[in-house]
C-alpha cells in the first residue's frame, strides 16, 4: 500500500506494510536558476554567492537545530498536561513544520521526513486530544538522535528505519482514529 499523507489515510487493518518512495528535493541552484543559454557571468556569480551563503548557514544550522530540539523538548510537559490543542501544542507544531521545510535544504533530509510525519499527525488527527504525548516525544527524540549523530545521509539505514517506523505508527494511529470517528458518526 502506498500512503500519501497529504490525503486522508485509507483504513486497512490487514496490511501494516507501508511502501514509501522518498524523492529527495533538488537543491542544485544551478539547475533551478539557469536555463539553457542563460549562464551569464552575473547569474553564475549570484548562484555562487547563494551557495556560499547556504554553506555558511549550514554551519550555524547545527546550533539552530539543537535550539529547535530543545524548544520541542521544552513543550512536552505542557502537552502532557494540556494536550496538543494548547498554545504549547501549537508552538510545537509550528517548530516541527518549520523544520520539515528547512531540514533537507540544510542537510538533514531524514529529520525533514520525521517532522513531516509529526506535522501530519497533528494536522490530520480528528481529535488532537487523543494523541498521546508519548508519540510526540518519540518523534522529538528521533530528531534529536539523528542530529546528535550528524546523520545527514538520506540513505542511512538506521535513520530510514526510524523514519519508516514512525510513519507506520502514525498511519496506524490515524487509521484507528478515523475508524473510531466513522463508528461514532
Amino acid at each position: 500500500m502506498t500512503v500519501d499523507l497529504s490525503q486522508q489515510p485509507e483504513i486497512n487493518n490487514e496490511d501494516d506494510e507501508v511502501e514509501m518512495i522518498v524523492i529527495p528535493p533538488r537543491t542544485d541552484l544551478r539547475e533551478k536558476a539557469l536555463r539553457d543559454g542563460s549562464a551569464s557571468n552575473a547569474s553564475k556569480k549570484a548562484i555562487k554567492a547563494a551557495e556560499e551563503a547556504i554553506d555558511e548557514l549550514s554551519g550555524e544550522f547545527e546550533d539552530w537545530m539543537k535550539e529547535a530540539i530543545a524548544n520541542l523538548l521544552e513543550k512536552i510537559p505542557a502537552i502532557e498536561e494540556h494536550g496538543l490543542n494548547s498554545p504549547s501544542g501549537e508552538e510545537l507544531h509550528t517548530i516541527a513544520h518549520d523544520l520539515k521545510g528547512q531540514a533537507t535544504t540544510l542537510g538533514y533530509p531524514v529529520v525533514s521526513e520525521i517532522c513531516e510525519t509529526l506535522s501530519n499527525l497533528i494536522e490530520k488527527a480528528p481529535d488532537k486530544s487523543r494523541i498521546s504525548p508519548k508519540i510526540v516525544e518519540i518523534h522529538i527524540k528521533a530528531i534529536e538522535t539523528i542530529v546528535h549523530e550528524c546523520t545527514k545521509n538520506v540513505d542511512d539505514p538506521k535513520a530510514n528505519a526510524i523514519s519508516s517506523s514512525l510513519r507506520k505508527m502514525v498511519m496506524k494511529i490515524l487509521n484507528e482514529e478515523y475508524e473510531k470517528q466513522a463508528v461514532q458518526a
